[in-house]
């Protein structure tokens, strides 16, 4: 009978000594000890979204001194809708490439995956004229980088972009030419 007594004092060690470790664990990893397939904004592998919901893109519109847009059909100037594929290149990371042509038709609506096109030529029949749009930019990294565009008529247009991304904000910065720094995603290019 006295040795009743003792059996729930031993059950509760036994218990509390089998549940005890050193370290917390999550993920079957000890903590601190980097877990493969996790992303920023998605602490847990096992969620089915596993992205950047909120991609930045660069909006670039193109107009001539008056301000009139360079797609317009009254303009008869060095942006030729149809060729335009053929004639812009851009500079990115060193490498040169041709502008793309895209529909985001349907894609835009926050939150979609970021998805990295480059720069590229958005034909959204929504818009009442083409966009030229660089990215996506994933919000989760951290830029500071420099695009040129080469134009038709031989000139460039020099695009420096700065993102920074902390838990709490993210803050993009963006200016054409070496101008005023701008925290827009939107910029005018004057040909």
């Amino acid at each position: 009978m006295k040795y009743f007594k003792l059996i729930p004092i031993f059950l509760t060690l036994l218990f509390a000594i089998g549940c005890s470790s050193d370290e917390p664990v999550i993920d079957d990893k000890p903590a601190g000890e980097e877990q493969e397939g996790i992303q920023p904004g998605n602490e847990n592998p096992d969620d089915e979204i596993d992205m950047d919901l909120y991609p930045v893109s660069i909006n670039i519109k193109i107009e001539d001194s008056d301000g009139n847009n360079l797609f317009s059909d009254d303009y008869h100037g060095c942006l030729d809708k149809d060729n335009l594929l053929s004639t812009i290149t851009y500079l990115y990371k060193g490498e040169i490439a041709k502008i793309a042509e895209f529909n985001s038709a349907g894609l835009h609506q926050i939150p979609y995956e970021a998805e990295w096109r480059g720069l590229y030529l958005d034909m959204n029949p929504k818009y009442s004229m083409p966009l030229i749009r660089f990215g996506d930019i994933e919000t989760w990294s951290n830029y500071d980088e420099t695009i040129a565009i080469n134009w038709p008529d031989g000139s460039t247009s020099k695009i420096d972009f700065e993102l920074k991304s902390t838990v709490n904000d993210i803050t993009f910065k963006i200016r054409v030419d070496d101008g005023e720094w701008a925290n827009s995603t939107s910029i005018v290019i004057v040909k």
